[in-house]
């Protein structure tokens, strides 16, 4: 019996929650492939509504992430020019030949 499409979602929420961003990208992958399998007639409007809700949802929590990944990333980056502060660094003299 295919899995409940709200147990799925769920799965893919807490995928994403915990940061198992190639766990959650496979789970999606299935589930949509299992959506189009389904013959229009049969697809209730419920399956379709439950990854809308799940697209949106997601949407705005990995937009927060990317911008804290980007914050830690740039932190990163200002430490990293402000560590070497104060020492000299040795003069490399170039030749040509």
């Amino acid at each position: 019996m295919p899995e409940d499409n709200g147990a799925r979602a769920e799965r893919i929420r807490e995928a994403i929650v915990s940061e198992e961003y190639g766990l959650a990208l496979r789970l999606w992958e299935a589930w949509v492939c299992e959506l189009r399998a389904t013959p229009v007639a049969e697809a209730r409007a419920g399956e379709f509504g439950e990854a809308q809700a799940l697209i949106e949802w997601s949407r705005g929590v990995l937009a927060g992430a990317r911008a804290r990944r980007r914050g830690s990333m740039a932190a990163a980056r200002a430490a990293g020019a402000y560590a070497g502060a104060g020492q000299r660094r040795a003069s490399v003299i170039r030749t040509c030949g």
